[in-house]
């Protein structure tokens, strides 16, 4: 009877549940191998800074004035502005510094400076639109094709813009080069989220993105060395490439082979971690794991029975209010940020330097975030 009894209390005993988490811990946590992983998501973000703000120097206006006119009496109606001296019927320019830019290339001034906005806005437009692209192709695809389908788009828009002839084409692949390196903005960083442990994502995430930054410090010294703004545009875009050698060393994210019901490939994948990250692990064990996550993951997403999408977060009003808040919140620190950084051209003293300062100042001010989230 005391055997039955304890059969029946063992029996009755709840089962372990399991989240991802409790996965990446049994197989080392962030161990050597995902430090590995995470550190060549940092080098990626370099190559997404070299673009992100290279339009301050591909945009940059030196002094000018007008070299001829379409006809005798043009030079008789001049406007003297902060840059130079714009004149009715101009036809030529004359540029007093040795910086080339698209602006000198294309005579973008005076009534064709539009045109040089122009060209930002529709690289925003880009980032707007690679945003929403790449975040869901990744979803469908996975995280590791489409980080590299970026890193690629990146490079080829980023290249093609610095040998375009014409200002519609450099344009047009401005766009690319903007939706592109949206998709690498967003999906590297939801990779580094998906294989770190929840206690280790603030840290890991600030960290991440202070490599941006120094993409844009490096940025800084590039463009005070390499004053054509064709050959600048090609140092920017071209160390990407290097990175396209390591698709066949970088695996896919392992939530997202479970979330896919892709169980094999993921305990094959987490075995390697494993491996990777000096952990002895019984695979039956593992195995065993990762199909009770599933299970449970599978019994919440039944008893919701339901899929949301990007109307649900205006749907009702306590999100519909945090939506317009967070919105908002992105709107103002997006309009102040890009607004001082393209317009550093704009200010007093060394354009080099001024972009520079700029650019430092984010990395302690993320150290000091850092700081205090972890408190």
């Amino acid at each position: 009877m005391s055997g039955e009894k304890e059969g029946e209390m063992q029996s009755s005993k709840p089962k372990k549940s399991y989240e991802f988490d409790d996965l990446l811990a049994m197989v080392g946590g962030f161990g050597r191998y995902t430090f590995l992983l995470y550190a060549f998501m940092c080098v990626m973000s370099l190559p997404i800074g070299l673009q992100q703000l290279v339009q301050v120097f591909y945009g940059a206006t030196p002094k000018y004035s007008c070299a001829a006119f379409s006809n005798a009496e043009g030079n008789k109606t001049c406007i003297v502005l902060k840059g130079g001296t714009c004149c009715e019927k101009c036809t030529d320019y004359n540029f007093s510094n040795r910086l080339t830019s698209a602006v000198t290339e294309w005579d973008l001034v005076c009534e064709r400076r539009h045109l040089k906005a122009m060209t930002q806005s529709v690289y925003m437009g880009g980032l707007l639109v690679g945003s929403v692209a790449f975040s869901t192709l990744s979803d469908h695809f996975g995280r590791k094709v489409v980080v590299f389908l970026s890193i690629l788009i990146m490079v080829i828009g980023g290249t093609v813009s610095g040998v375009a002839d014409c200002l519609s084409l450099f344009s047009l692949f401005r766009f690319v080069t903007g939706a592109a390196t949206a998709g690498c903005l967003l999906v590297r960083f939801v990779y580094c989220m998906e294989i770190i442990q929840i206690d280790h994502r603030t840290t890991a995430g600030i960290v991440n993105n202070i490599f941006v930054s120094i993409g844009f410090c490096i940025l800084s010294f590039l463009a005070y060395l390499i004053r054509d703004w064709r050959y600048l545009m090609l140092t920017v875009s071209l160390p990407g490439l290097p990175l396209l050698l390591c698709l066949w060393i970088i695996p896919e994210s392992p939530r997202w082979l479970i979330a896919k019901n892709r169980l094999g490939e993921a305990h094959e994948l987490l075995m390697k971690y494993a491996r990777k990250n000096r952990v002895d692990i019984d695979s039956a064990q593992l195995k065993h794991a990762i199909q009770e996550f599933k299970k449970e993951e599978e019994k919440n997403g039944n008893q919701i029975k339901k899929t949301y999408g990007i109307l649900d977060m205006i749907r009702t009003p306590r999100l519909r209010k945090r939506t317009l808040i967070c919105g908002f919140n992105w709107f103002v620190n997006a309009l102040v940020y890009f607004g001082i950084n393209l317009n550093v051209g704009n200010l007093a003293g060394d354009i080099y330097l001024n972009f520079f300062i700029l650019c430092i100042v984010e990395i302690p001010g993320a150290l000091i975030l850092m700081f205090l989230m972890s408190r």
